[in-house]
Protein backbone atom coordinates (compact mmCIF):
# COMPACT_ATOMS: atom_id res chain seq x y z
CA UNK A 1 0.00 0.00 0.00
CA UNK A 2 1.60 3.36 -0.96
CA UNK A 3 0.86 5.06 2.36
CA UNK A 4 2.42 2.31 4.38
CA UNK A 5 5.74 2.69 2.59
CA UNK A 6 6.27 6.28 3.57
CA UNK A 7 8.55 7.31 6.45
CA UNK A 8 8.80 10.49 8.45
CA UNK A 9 12.49 11.21 8.04
CA UNK A 10 11.80 14.28 5.92
CA UNK A 11 8.49 15.34 7.49
CA UNK A 12 7.07 15.51 3.97
CA UNK A 13 3.89 13.45 4.18
CA UNK A 14 0.96 13.55 1.86
CA UNK A 15 -2.39 14.65 3.26
CA UNK A 16 -3.66 11.09 3.00
CA UNK A 17 -0.73 9.66 4.92
CA UNK A 18 -1.03 12.30 7.64
CA UNK A 19 -4.71 11.62 8.15
CA UNK A 20 -4.12 7.89 8.38
CA UNK A 21 -1.18 8.39 10.70
CA UNK A 22 -3.21 10.38 13.16
CA UNK A 23 -5.04 7.26 14.20
CA UNK A 24 -1.99 5.19 14.89
CA UNK A 25 -0.59 6.41 17.67
CA UNK A 26 15.49 19.83 18.57
CA UNK A 27 17.21 18.55 21.27
CA UNK A 28 20.68 18.65 19.78
CA UNK A 29 22.64 15.43 19.75
CA UNK A 30 23.62 14.43 23.28
CA UNK A 31 27.33 13.78 23.72
CA UNK A 32 28.41 10.35 24.99
CA UNK A 33 28.52 10.16 28.76
CA UNK A 34 31.12 8.47 30.92
CA UNK A 35 28.73 7.27 33.59
CA UNK A 36 29.97 7.19 37.18
CA UNK A 37 29.27 4.07 39.18
CA UNK A 38 28.64 5.60 42.62
CA UNK A 39 26.40 8.63 43.09
CA UNK A 40 27.29 8.84 46.77
CA UNK A 41 24.83 9.22 49.61
CA UNK A 42 23.48 12.63 48.74
CA UNK A 43 20.13 14.18 49.47
CA UNK A 44 16.89 12.97 47.87
CA UNK A 45 14.89 15.37 45.72
CA UNK A 46 11.50 14.58 44.22
CA UNK A 47 9.68 16.10 41.27
CA UNK A 48 6.12 15.22 40.32
CA UNK A 49 5.33 15.24 36.64
CA UNK A 50 2.56 17.61 35.58
CA UNK A 51 2.12 16.48 32.00
CA UNK A 52 3.58 15.16 28.78
CA UNK A 53 4.51 17.43 25.87
CA UNK A 54 3.54 15.33 22.85
CA UNK A 55 3.31 17.90 20.07
CA UNK A 56 6.97 18.98 19.77
CA UNK A 57 8.76 15.95 18.37
CA UNK A 58 11.70 17.85 16.92
CA UNK A 59 12.49 19.48 20.27
CA UNK A 60 12.59 16.11 22.04
CA UNK A 61 14.47 14.01 19.50
CA UNK A 62 17.74 12.37 20.56
CA UNK A 63 20.45 10.68 18.50
CA UNK A 64 20.25 7.18 19.96
CA UNK A 65 22.62 5.36 17.61
CA UNK A 66 25.33 7.96 17.05
CA UNK A 67 24.72 8.50 13.35
CA UNK A 68 24.45 12.27 13.75
CA UNK A 69 20.70 12.39 13.17
CA UNK A 70 18.14 12.93 15.97
CA UNK A 71 15.75 9.98 16.20
CA UNK A 72 12.06 10.12 17.09
CA UNK A 73 9.87 8.11 14.71
CA UNK A 74 7.03 7.48 17.17
CA UNK A 75 7.25 11.00 18.54
CA UNK A 76 6.76 12.39 15.05
CA UNK A 77 3.68 10.25 14.57
CA UNK A 78 2.17 11.53 17.80
CA UNK A 79 3.17 15.07 16.86
CA UNK A 80 1.24 14.80 13.59
CA UNK A 81 -1.72 13.24 15.37
CA UNK A 82 -1.87 16.29 17.61
CA UNK A 83 -1.54 18.66 14.67
CA UNK A 84 -4.69 17.11 13.20
CA UNK A 85 -6.74 18.12 16.21
CA UNK A 86 -6.51 15.23 18.63
CA UNK A 87 -5.86 16.69 22.09
CA UNK A 88 -2.87 14.49 22.85
CA UNK A 89 -1.54 16.75 25.61
CA UNK A 90 -4.97 17.05 27.21
CA UNK A 91 -5.28 13.29 27.69
CA UNK A 92 -2.24 13.24 29.93
CA UNK A 93 -3.08 16.49 31.68
CA UNK A 94 -6.46 15.11 32.73
CA UNK A 95 -4.97 11.95 34.21
CA UNK A 96 -2.16 13.78 35.99
CA UNK A 97 -4.56 16.36 37.44
CA UNK A 98 -6.96 13.70 38.74
CA UNK A 99 -4.25 11.52 40.25
CA UNK A 100 -5.23 8.62 37.99
CA UNK A 101 -1.63 8.70 36.79
CA UNK A 102 1.23 10.04 38.87
CA UNK A 103 4.84 10.00 37.72
CA UNK A 104 7.78 11.03 39.88
CA UNK A 105 11.38 11.82 39.02
CA UNK A 106 13.50 11.09 42.10
CA UNK A 107 17.06 12.43 42.17
CA UNK A 108 19.72 11.54 44.73
CA UNK A 109 22.63 13.96 44.63
CA UNK A 110 24.90 16.11 46.76
CA UNK A 111 23.88 19.16 44.73
CA UNK A 112 21.33 20.01 42.07
CA UNK A 113 23.89 22.27 40.38
CA UNK A 114 26.77 19.96 39.46
CA UNK A 115 28.04 16.46 40.22
CA UNK A 116 27.12 12.81 40.10
CA UNK A 117 23.46 11.84 40.62
CA UNK A 118 21.15 8.84 40.59
CA UNK A 119 17.73 9.22 38.97
CA UNK A 120 14.69 7.00 39.36
CA UNK A 121 11.39 7.08 37.46
CA UNK A 122 8.36 5.88 39.42
CA UNK A 123 4.62 5.79 38.80
CA UNK A 124 1.34 5.00 40.48
CA UNK A 125 -1.98 6.58 41.38
CA UNK A 126 -3.24 8.65 44.28
CA UNK A 127 -5.13 11.71 45.37
CA UNK A 128 -5.30 14.69 42.99
CA UNK A 129 -1.96 16.48 43.31
CA UNK A 130 -1.59 20.16 44.14
CA UNK A 131 1.54 20.76 42.06
CA UNK A 132 2.55 23.42 44.59
CA UNK A 133 5.57 21.76 46.15
CA UNK A 134 3.64 20.09 48.99
CA UNK A 135 2.76 16.79 47.32
CA UNK A 136 3.89 13.64 49.12
CA UNK A 137 4.54 10.73 46.79
CA UNK A 138 3.93 7.06 47.44
CA UNK A 139 4.46 5.41 44.08
CA UNK A 140 4.91 1.63 44.06
CA UNK A 141 5.96 1.05 40.43
CA UNK A 142 9.61 1.40 39.43
CA UNK A 143 9.79 2.36 35.74
CA UNK A 144 13.56 2.63 35.48
CA UNK A 145 16.61 4.40 36.80
CA UNK A 146 20.08 5.52 35.77
CA UNK A 147 23.21 7.14 37.13
CA UNK A 148 24.51 10.24 35.38
CA UNK A 149 25.83 13.74 35.87
CA UNK A 150 24.38 17.14 36.67
CA UNK A 151 26.04 20.01 34.83
CA UNK A 152 24.78 23.53 35.39
CA UNK A 153 21.53 22.32 36.93
CA UNK A 154 20.79 19.87 34.12
CA UNK A 155 20.87 16.11 34.69
CA UNK A 156 21.54 13.65 31.89
CA UNK A 157 21.95 9.89 31.76
CA UNK A 158 21.56 7.23 29.11
CA UNK A 159 21.64 3.52 28.31
CA UNK A 160 18.92 2.44 30.74
CA UNK A 161 15.69 0.48 30.30
CA UNK A 162 12.56 2.54 30.95
CA UNK A 163 8.80 2.24 30.81
CA UNK A 164 7.06 5.43 29.67
CA UNK A 165 3.40 5.66 30.69
CA UNK A 166 1.66 7.88 28.18
CA UNK A 167 -2.07 8.69 27.84
CA UNK A 168 -2.63 9.42 24.16
CA UNK A 169 -6.36 9.30 23.49
CA UNK A 170 -8.64 11.24 25.88
CA UNK A 171 -10.70 8.88 27.99
CA UNK A 172 -8.37 5.93 27.38
CA UNK A 173 -5.81 4.44 29.79
CA UNK A 174 -2.15 5.34 29.64
CA UNK A 175 -0.10 3.20 27.29
CA UNK A 176 3.03 1.55 28.68
CA UNK A 177 5.91 2.08 26.24
CA UNK A 178 8.98 -0.04 27.08
CA UNK A 179 12.26 1.31 25.73
CA UNK A 180 15.89 0.28 25.75
CA UNK A 181 18.93 2.54 25.44
CA UNK A 182 16.86 5.08 27.38
CA UNK A 183 17.86 8.70 27.80
CA UNK A 184 16.77 11.22 30.41
CA UNK A 185 17.49 14.93 30.13
CA UNK A 186 16.13 16.76 33.16
CA UNK A 187 16.40 20.45 34.02
CA UNK A 188 16.54 20.87 37.79
CA UNK A 189 17.06 24.62 38.09
CA UNK A 190 14.99 27.44 36.62
CA UNK A 191 11.99 25.21 36.00
CA UNK A 192 11.63 21.45 36.03
CA UNK A 193 11.18 19.50 32.81
CA UNK A 194 12.96 17.72 30.03
CA UNK A 195 12.98 14.75 27.69
CA UNK A 196 12.60 11.01 28.06
CA UNK A 197 13.67 8.99 25.04
CA UNK A 198 14.60 5.47 24.00
CA UNK A 199 14.29 2.73 21.42
CA UNK A 200 11.35 0.35 21.01
CA UNK A 201 12.18 -3.21 19.88
CA UNK A 202 10.16 -5.18 17.30
CA UNK A 203 8.12 -7.29 19.74
CA UNK A 204 7.40 -4.31 21.99
CA UNK A 205 6.36 -2.28 18.95
CA UNK A 206 3.88 -4.94 17.81
CA UNK A 207 2.28 -5.01 21.25
CA UNK A 208 2.21 -1.21 21.50
CA UNK A 209 0.57 -0.80 18.09
CA UNK A 210 -2.15 -3.28 19.08
CA UNK A 211 -2.94 -1.16 22.14
CA UNK A 212 -2.83 2.08 20.16
CA UNK A 213 -5.14 0.66 17.51
CA UNK A 214 -7.68 -0.53 20.07
CA UNK A 215 -7.64 2.85 21.81
CA UNK A 216 -7.99 4.69 18.49
CA UNK A 217 -11.07 2.66 17.56
CA UNK A 218 -12.59 3.21 21.01
CA UNK A 219 -11.95 6.95 20.70
CA UNK A 220 -13.63 7.08 17.29
CA UNK A 221 -16.63 5.19 18.60
CA UNK A 222 -16.98 7.66 21.45
CA UNK A 223 -16.84 10.66 19.07
CA UNK A 224 -18.81 9.65 15.95
CA UNK A 225 -19.64 13.22 14.95
CA UNK A 226 -16.16 14.66 15.22
CA UNK A 227 -14.61 15.71 11.86
CA UNK A 228 -11.57 13.63 12.76
CA UNK A 229 -13.73 10.49 12.72
CA UNK A 230 -14.96 11.16 9.20
CA UNK A 231 -11.38 11.71 8.04
CA UNK A 232 -10.30 8.45 9.66
CA UNK A 233 -13.00 6.43 7.97
CA UNK A 234 -12.23 7.97 4.59
CA UNK A 235 -8.55 7.01 4.70
CA UNK A 236 -8.48 3.88 6.86
CA UNK A 237 -11.56 1.94 5.84
CA UNK A 238 -9.72 -0.41 3.50
CA UNK A 239 -12.59 -2.88 3.09
CA UNK A 240 -15.25 -0.22 2.44
CA UNK A 241 -17.63 -1.28 5.20
CA UNK A 242 -17.97 2.27 6.56
CA UNK A 243 -16.05 1.49 9.75
CA UNK A 244 -12.46 1.48 10.97
CA UNK A 245 -11.26 -1.66 12.67
CA UNK A 246 -8.32 -2.09 15.02
CA UNK A 247 -6.71 -4.38 12.44
CA UNK A 248 -6.90 -1.68 9.77
CA UNK A 249 -5.28 0.86 12.08
CA UNK A 250 -2.59 -1.56 13.25
CA UNK A 251 -1.64 -2.68 9.75
CA UNK A 252 -1.13 0.86 8.55
CA UNK A 253 0.64 1.95 11.73
CA UNK A 254 3.20 -0.83 11.44
CA UNK A 255 3.82 0.18 7.85
CA UNK A 256 4.42 3.78 8.87
CA UNK A 257 6.53 3.08 11.95
CA UNK A 258 9.64 2.22 9.99
CA UNK A 259 12.65 1.58 12.28
CA UNK A 260 14.97 4.57 12.53
CA UNK A 261 17.59 3.38 15.05
CA UNK A 262 20.45 0.92 14.47
CA UNK A 263 21.34 -0.36 17.92
CA UNK A 264 23.43 -3.37 16.91
CA UNK A 265 25.63 -1.42 14.52
CA UNK A 266 25.08 -3.64 11.49
CA UNK A 267 24.01 -0.74 9.28
CA UNK A 268 20.30 -1.59 9.31
CA UNK A 269 17.78 0.17 11.53
CA UNK A 270 16.21 -2.31 13.95
CA UNK A 271 14.34 -0.21 16.56
CA UNK A 272 11.81 2.63 16.51
CA UNK A 273 12.78 5.72 18.49
CA UNK A 274 10.54 7.74 20.75
CA UNK A 275 11.31 11.03 22.49
CA UNK A 276 8.73 12.82 24.62
CA UNK A 277 8.84 16.07 26.52
CA UNK A 278 7.50 16.55 30.04
CA UNK A 279 7.16 19.23 32.68
CA UNK A 280 7.25 18.79 36.43
CA UNK A 281 7.32 20.60 39.76
CA UNK A 282 9.08 19.85 43.05
CA UNK A 283 7.38 17.58 45.57
CA UNK A 284 7.84 17.75 49.34
CA UNK A 285 8.36 14.23 50.60
CA UNK A 286 9.29 10.73 49.53
CA UNK A 287 7.82 7.71 51.23
CA UNK A 288 9.66 4.42 51.62
CA UNK A 289 7.75 2.97 48.68
CA UNK A 290 9.22 5.60 46.38
CA UNK A 291 12.86 5.07 47.26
Amino acid sequence: MPLASQTFSSYSLSVAAIAALALAAACTEAPPLELPTDPGAGAVYAFVQRGWILDRAAAHSVDLDGDGHPDNQLGRLIDVLGSLGLAVNDAGAEQFASGELRIAHVVRADSLDDGTAAWTLRSGAGAPPRFDGTDQLTLPVADGGMVGRIVGGRFEARAGELTLRVPLFPGQPAMAIPVVDGVVQLALRGGCGGTLAGAIGPAALDALVDVMAAEAVAHLAAHPDHPFTATAIRFLDSDGDGRVSAAEVADLALGLLVPDVDLDGDGAADHVAVGLGFDCVPARAITAATR
